[in-house]
């Protein structure tokens, strides 16, 4: 038996099996019968299951099987057709279609063999049944009397119309000539008699299914040769409707409708044959664009005009409904929209202009409450709603339609489907309830179309008019905004309630097994579009209105929804809450419920309406159940832009449902929906509730296949789970909840993290299979830093992490991988990044059609850019604004055809997939890195507890990244996150090695020099970071984290400090032999490092030089870093000088500063740039040859020129907290200009030229140096200590040029008097300690941070440094005024030169009374006391140090003990965030610090000596010149010319009692300061302190004893 053929053998054989239903045997009963094949088929138990099963009434089931039960015992065919066969085929085939019960193209199929059987071998009894009926005999039947005469025949041509609509392969028979259906058809068709061609033509319109089908009814109909021609027809059809005008009165309006018809009636066969011609020109104009083209181009059918007139006529309603569904296929092509609108303008079908009772009796309104409304049937209005909404679909809004009678616009249209439809379609009385639902889907369908169409924009809210017939109009709002204000207003609520109602009772209906059908689904569903559809949109409109000069008195229409106590919510989301809704009507109740729970101030309310009732808990079991559910198959065929299907993956909407409210603020929806305690989330307890969403969520987790079978759920899973660890309000509960539900959570979830060799995947299998890991990681990282402190829980995964397996190297890779090798989890994880990115190609050239297509599509508006860069296409929304595009252009030049739009969002989806793939990567990469740096911030410890285990990490995954990274294939922006990888790395690589080079060389710990630097290593990753920077494609973003990791390299690559512990206890030769090994190795790193970087030339320095030039405020700043650590680490300085200043790039610098703005920083990013740059300057001027090029391009002179120089804030001590950022700016903008001004001097002495610009310098900004060195600052910081320190520095580093200065600055004088009062003020502690305090957030950190191995924070560490430096430069100075030959040539230590600075006042010294300056501008001269008692405060401080070092060198050389101090060891562990456990690194730690706290407490201690001294020094030459110098001296040796008169008085005043009681005095008051500083035990070459105390004793004694 044939199934219907073309290869459906398959498929009837499975559905004999499957559906082998009573309907199906009783078919194949009869077709037994026809081709004589003997079925043992049991009539009885056949009979008894359609008395069980079929629903159409016992009579007809018995006619049936009588009928069947007549044709096996007669076996004869003509009998049989006489006893109304087709009759009941007809009747059985509608059953199979309209009942839904069975599969329809099986059955079909099943029938067609019936009659292919029958036209074959039965030809003349289809001709006796044609002849029968055209004479009308009649006869009565087998069963009952039956009318024979017309009714076979007309059954036989029913069934064939019935049998084969829509099914375009079966149809194709009738069309080949040499099938039995052509014949068939010729025998049916010759002299066709009136009353048979209207089913005739119906039959043929039937078998126009399909585009050739159509065609190929269409010629048969052209070329038939009786009066079924095509264009016999057409003449008729006109002739009726000329007929029918001569009838009617022409109306007063020109072109307009007719008024008061005439009686004229169609009489049944007219009727028929007339609505049959519609029906088939509206079949072939379906399903055929070709017969469309061929009926528009004949200008004699004139059949789309003969349609229009006919429209106005006093026909029936039925006619005119296939009249207006014949007018809506012509309106699936766009460029007939136009003229449908306008035709419709003319009929006046719906009134537009006034009068309105013009259109009279023959108007739609009067049509549906006459006749439609007397028979509760509506076919003329459906169809004109179909038409409506295909006009709007396919032709968008025309705008100026009517505008030459009227104020243009479709606004009456619009009018008439809210009045006449939506308002009133729940309340008609129907015949049919089906029709009430069709009529309400359409109206509300046009609803949804008009919103979907409206576009808000802030003109609508604007009256605007124009001039039509010398009377002002209004200009209409597009349909949509009025509709949208209409929903909004708080004054009209008949339409919301009326969607309301609609949605209350098609539910109740849809619920109805006796009641529901496809159209009250599709009912409800329109209600849910045009809600979900406001709710879009209503924020914008809503923002416009309130700005808007005369602004609508509007509310947010879920303002509305939470009125009648929330029931109007409950009635929306109730679908979720059942479980036998279609899925559709779910997912939209979803998607408001998403959109409720993001709306303004909503939330609030909607949890408070769901969490006081029942309903929460509904609402929780319903999302549960629909986790649960099966996934749903939303794929579409083919969409509607205007009336998309919904979605139906009902899964993915919950979890974005959930995914979107977690992160709003506590406590949420998400957080109701999951069943945490909304009062209080963090006490939570989900273990007591496992019907609740997250245990389903982790149920689906556990399941092995689960990842590989839903990726895209998976992804929702893993970002929900994230979001909820990520809160500190439910972090807990819910990391708590997950180790709950299993104890092998992480675990389980880790090894489904690692990609194995036979998973390889491809496009979005791909992209989801890494968004599902990126989120998994994102979730690790959180929980390694969330257990940092409980060691075994994060030790688990580590070792899953950084556990080394054996898998394919290239599982990605198109080349298969034989080798396979051991390599831990986050190594292997990083093959991801191996998969080639396959750029889409571009649309390519395009014709000047589509090219205006697409500009009216507003494209633009349709993209969006995410956080990479990527721009992805809205292809929905693209293609409805295309097709609303196509549709205006069709008006004015033609539409574009159909493949052009189809290209366009072809080559869209092709984008979007490959920025979602690549956006994958990125997302997957990142998450890693999160990661890792979570492990290397929290755990590394941990990951080090091996020896060497955590370097290797670092080492494997940093070589393995610069791979990637330097592939030509890597692109922008994983190229820049693969160098923030590297950075981080780098970053981690520089902290393990400065706690490796902890430089002191200990008994117990020797360091092997074999192992003490891996030089190979280093020298690979910095030839591979050199190499990346060098590549013409690398981006601005991978430089600069490049940049900065080279810095980080340079650092801990550059030669530390050696310190060598004094422990008797070890060999000197062995301790000296372990330094040259280091020393031979760092010497190696070194040669190798600057060989590569040497290597890559001039390219490397011009690519960082153009950078630092011009480029982004971060890179510039990170660039100039980079130039500046190059230059310190080139040993001999000149690689990168030379390069520097000889191509120019100093020079460009300086324009850039000049023209650039950046004299004046505005801003953070302004003042990292100034500070880089001037660290470069700095640098650059450390050797000679760059301070001479500083000095020959005029940098100094150019940075005089910066306005911020003397922008110094003042402030009192009310206010200094309130500016603090404001000091710091500006400290951080002068402290580094006044350093380089130091620098140059300090590397260049003698140098005249640069004095002079020096000089220049602080004449142009005298005041800012008179303001610093007054010193009245409300309190003492670092920064103001720096400024100090730095203007001291200078002032001494001037003295060479003191002529010269003494020449070119008035100020001079001025300027020594207030470095003499600096001297005396931070000579005595308690005249500046008090006040003391950190400003800066950067010094209070210092100042609050207690610094392990040391009494003081770090804070006031640094202040007694700079103190002691401040220290150092002044009496520096006052040595170089008061003694210039010993500043000039230190061999020369006479004092036969020397100068006076100081009186010769010895009172009060211990009272520290003496010589306090003012801060009036009062400089006084000093006296010795002040010496004096500067020198026992320094003797003080030193005793300090020195009991400081000491004890650091006692740490030093037995560390042991110190690792035993537990408080000590808690503290360095806490600082450096590792675990109190790694005995190793702890070690290693402390090593560090106390070596790093020795090189600081030298450099004081260094200091001290220093000024200690020198304050000996000017003390012996005063004493002096006060005991030696004789009147006739003084005016040689006065420092000053404004002191000369003080001093010269003093000193030719003295006599020889004066200078013996002075004699006296100093000897009383130095005698145990000198005392002290003979004990001194330190060791220095020469040993100037005791040099000095025994001339000093010499020159008091020597005189006592005379």
């Amino acid at each position: 038996m044939i199934a219907g053929g073309d290869g459906k053998s398959d498929l009837f054989e499975r559905e004999k099996r499957e559906l082998f239903t009573p309907a199906s045997r009783l078919i194949l009963c009869f077709m037994a019968a026809l081709q004589k094949v003997p079925q043992g088929i049991d009539i009885e138990k056949c009979r008894r299951i359609l008395e069980e099963s079929w629903d159409n009434g016992p009579d007809q089931v018995w006619s049936i099987l009588n009928f069947v039960w007549g044709v096996f015992r007669k076996d004869d065919i003509s009998k049989a057709v006489d006893k109304g066969v087709w009759s009941y085929l007809c009747s059985l085939v509608d059953n199979l279609h309209t009942g839904q019960i069975f599969h329809p193209y099986y059955f079909s199929s099943v029938l067609n063999d019936l009659f292919t059987a029958f036209v074959t071998f039965y030809q003349q009894q289809i001709l006796d049944l044609k002849k029968k009926a055209e004479v009308g005999v009649v006869r009565v039947g087998f069963l009952a009397p039956v009318e024979t005469s017309d009714s076979s025949f007309k059954d036989m041509l029913r069934f064939v119309s019935l049998l084969y609509e829509g099914l375009p392969d079966l149809c194709k028979a009738f069309w080949d000539n040499r099938s039995p259906f052509k014949h068939f058809l010729r025998i049916v068709g010759e002299n066709v008699q009136p009353h048979l061609s209207g089913l005739y033509l119906r039959m043929i319109a039937s078998l126009a299914s399909g585009d050739v089908n159509a065609h190929q009814a269409f010629l048969y109909l052209v070329n038939h040769q009786s009066r079924l021609n095509l264009n016999y027809l057409f003449e008729s059809l006109q002739r009726y409707v000329a007929d029918f005008q001569s009838l009617l009165r022409q109306s007063d309006f020109p072109g307009g409708p007719p008024q008061a018809p005439r009686s004229r009636k169609l009489d049944p066969i007219e009727l028929e044959v007339m609505t049959a011609i519609v029906y088939f020109v509206r079949r072939v104009i379906e399903n055929s664009k070709e017969v469309y083209h061929v009926m528009m181009a004949n200008t004699s059918w004139q059949f789309f005009e003969t349609l229009f007139k006919l429209l106005t006529c006093p026909v029936p309603t039925s006619l005119k409904a296939e009249i207006v569904h014949a007018i809506s296929a012509f309106a699936a092509y766009p460029e007939m929209t136009p003229k449908i609108w306008t035709h419709l303008e003319c009929s006046q079908i719906i009134p537009t202009t006034a009068p309105k009772s013009i259109s009279g009796s023959v108007g739609l309104k009067h049509e549906i409450h006459s006749s439609e409304a007397r028979e509760r049937e509506y076919p003329y209005l459906e169809a004109f709603l179909e038409l409506l909404e295909k006009l709007l679909k396919n032709g968008g809004i025309p705008e100026e339609l009517g505008i030459q009678h009227r104020a243009p616009g479709i606004q009456a249209y619009v009018d008439f489907v809210v009045d006449e439809v939506l308002l009133r379609f729940i309340n008609r009385d129907y015949k049919d309830e089906a029709s009430k639902w069709r009529i309400g889907s359409l109206g509300l369908s046009i609803l949804f179309v008009l919103l979907q169409l409206y576009t808000p924009s802030v003109d609508d809210f604007e009256h605007k008019s124009i001039i039509i017939h010398d009377k002002t109009e209004y200009i209409p709002k597009p349909p949509g905004f009025g509709l949208i204000v209409y929903l909004l207003s708080e004054e009209r609520s008949d339409l919301r309630q009326q969607l309301l109602n609609a949605a209350a009772r098609g539910i109740e209906a849809m619920r109805d097994p006796e009641r529901t059908s496809k159209v009250v689904e599709t009912t409800v569903q329109r209600v849910f579009q045009v809600i979900e559809s406001v709710l879009l949109k209503q924020s914008t409109v809503l923002n416009f209105n309130r700005n808007a000069n005369a602004p609508f008195r509007l509310q947010a229409f879920e303002k509305f929804l939470l009125r009648n106590k929330g029931e109007n919510i409950r009635l929306l989301i109730d679908p979720i809450m059942a479980e036998e809704d279609p899925p559709s009507i779910v997912m939209l109740s979803l998607n408001i419920l998403h959109l409720l729970s993001q709306a303004e101030g909503i939330p609030r309310h909607l949890i408070a309406i769901l969490n006081n009732t029942q309903d929460s808990l509904r609402l929780m079991y319903g999302i549960v159940n629909l986790l649960d559910a099966p996934p749903q198959d939303s794929a579409i065929e083919e969409e509607d832009a205007f009336l998309p299907e919904p979605e139906t993956n009902l899964r993915a909407a919950v979890m974005k449902l959930l995914i979107d409210c977690v992160k709003q603020p506590e406590a949420n929806l998400t957080h109701l929906l999951l069943g945490f305690n909304m009062t209080a989330l963090h006490k939570s307890d989900l273990q007591n509730n496992k019907q609740h969403p997250l245990n389903t969520i982790l149920g689906y987790l556990q399941r092995p296949e689960f990842h590989t079978e839903q990726p895209e759920l998976a992804v929702q899973c893993y970002e929900l789970i994230y979001r909820l660890c990520s809160s500190s309000a439910t972090s807990d509960t819910t990391f708590r909840y997950l180790k709950s539900h299993t104890s092998t959570f992480f675990h389980h979830q880790l090894q489904q993290l690692h990609i194995r060799p036979d998973e390889r995947w491809a496009g979005e299998e791909l992209t989801t299979q890494l968004e599902w890991r990126a989120w998994f990681l994102k979730i690790v990282a959180l929980e390694i830093y969330r257990e940092k402190d409980h060691r075994s829980s994060v030790q688990s995964i580590l070792e899953v992490l950084y556990s080394k397996v054996e898998e394919d190297r290239h599982f990605l890779s198109d080349v298969e991988d034989q080798n396979r090798d051991q390599r831990m989890v986050m190594h292997s994880l990083l093959d991801a990044l191996d998969i080639k990115l396959e750029t889409p190609s571009q649309l390519g050239q395009i014709d000047e059609l589509t090219a205006e297509l697409l500009r009216l599509s507003d494209v633009h508006s349709c993209t969006t850019e995410d956080e990479y860069g990527f721009k992805i296409t809205d292809v929905k929304k693209l293609h409805k604004n295309m097709l609303v595009a196509n549709a205006k252009l069709a008006r004015r030049q033609g539409a574009a055809p159909r493949s052009s739009i189809e290209n366009v969002l072809r080559k869209c989806v092709e984008w979007n997939t490959f920025y979602a793939l690549f956006r994958a990567l990125c997302n997957f990469f990142k998450a890693w890195k999160e990661t890792l740096s979570s492990t290397l911030l929290f755990s590394f410890g941990i990951l080090n507890t091996e020896k060497g285990t955590g370097e290797i990490v670092l080492y494997t995954l940093l070589e393995e990244l610069l791979l990637k990274l330097n592939r030509e294939d890597v692109q922008n922006p994983l190229q820049g996150l693969l160098a923030s990888g590297v950075l981080l790395l780098m970053k981690k690589l520089r902290e393990q090695k400065y706690q490796q080079y902890s430089q002191t060389i200990q008994r117990d710990n020797i360091i092997s020099g074999g192992n003490y630097l891996p030089i190979s290593q280093l020298h690979a990753i910095l030839s591979r970071v050199v190499s990346r920077l060098l590549m013409e494609d690398t981006t601005v973003s991978t430089r600069g984290n490049l940049y900065a990791a080279l810095l980080n390299y340079l650092q801990f690559t550059h030669r530390p400090f050696l310190h060598m512990p004094k422990d008797e206890s070890i060999d000197k030769a062995r301790k000296l032999a372990i330094a040259n090994e280091i020393h031979n190795q760092w010497v190696k790193l070194e040669h190798g490092n600057q060989a590569i970087l040497s290597g890559a030339g001039e390219r490397l320095v011009q690519i960082l030089a153009m950078d630092a030039d011009n480029n982004t405020k971060i890179i510039q700043a990170v660039a100039f870093s980079l130039i500046d650590w190059l230059v310190r680490y080139d040993g001999s300085g000149k690689w990168m000088q030379n390069i520097i200043i000889r191509h120019g790039y100093l020079r460009n610098y300086l324009i850039a500063m000049e023209s650039g703005g950046f004299l004046n920083p505005d801003g953070a990013e302004d003042i990292y740039v100034h500070e880089a740059r001037m660290s470069m300057f700095i640098s650059l001027a450390e050797v000679p040859h760059g301070a001479k090029a500083i000095v020959d391009n005029g940098v100094i002179s150019l940075l005089s020129d910066c306005d911020f120089i003397d922008q110094r804030p003042e402030c009192t001590a009310a206010d200094i907290a309130k500016w603090a950022e404001v000091v710091e700016n500006y400290h951080e903008l002068l402290y580094p200009v006044l350093q380089l001004l130091a620098v140059c001097l300090n590397t260049l002495p003698g140098k005249t030229d640069v004095a002079d610009q020096v000089i220049d310098f602080i004449l142009k900004h005298h005041e800012l140096f008179s303001s610093i060195l007054r010193d009245r600052t409300a309190v003492i910081t670092l920064s103001s200590l720096q400024q100090i320190e730095v203007i001291t520095r200078i002032f001494y580093l001037l003295t060479p040029f003191w002529e010269r200065v003494s020449y070119k600055v008035p100020q001079l004088n001025a300027f020594q008097n207030m470095l003499l009062n600096l001297l005396a003020k931070y000579s005595v502690p308690e005249r500046w300690l008090s006040l003391v305090k950190p400003l800066t957030r950067y010094e209070r950190g210092l100042h609050t941070e207690a610094q392990v191995f040391s009494k003081q924070t770090p804070f006031m560490n640094d202040i007694y440094a700079l103190t002691w430096q401040i220290w150092r430069n002044l009496v520096s100075f006052c040595r170089a005024i008061a003694l210039p030959v010993l500043s000039r040539n230190p061999n020369q230590v006479g004092v036969e030169h020397s100068q006076v600075l100081f009186t010769s006042s010895l009172v009060n010294v211990s009272s520290d009374k003496e010589d306090i300056p003012t801060l009036s501008g009062d400089h006084r001269s000093l006296s010795l006391g002040t010496l004096i008692n500067f020198l026992k405060n320094t003797k003080s401080y030193l005793d300090e140090a020195l009991i400081e070092y000491e004890d650091g060198a006692q740490k030093l050389a037995n560390l042991n003990d110190v690792l035993k101090d537990i408080p000590s060891m808690e503290q360095l562990a806490a600082e450096e965030n590792i675990s109190r456990d790694n005995s190793e690194q702890l070690r290693k730690l402390t090593q560090k610090k106390l070596s790093q706290l020795q090189v600081e407490r030298t450099t004081n201690k260094n200091n001290l000596y220093y000024v200690i001294e020198n304050v000996l020094l000017l003390i012996w030459s005063h004493l002096f010149q006060f005991l030696k110098t004789r009147q006739a001296d003084t005016n040689t040796i006065l420092a000053s010319p404004t002191k000369k008169k003080d001093i010269h008085s003093q000193i030719s005043a003295m006599t020889e009692d004066d200078r013996q009681r002075l004699r006296m005095k100093a000897s009383e008051v130095l005698v145990e300061q000198l005392t002290k500083l003979e004990d001194l035990d330190e060791v220095r070459q020469p040993n100037i302190i005791s040099i000095l105390v025994k001339k000093l004793r010499e020159l008091l004694n020597h005189d006592v004893k005379k």
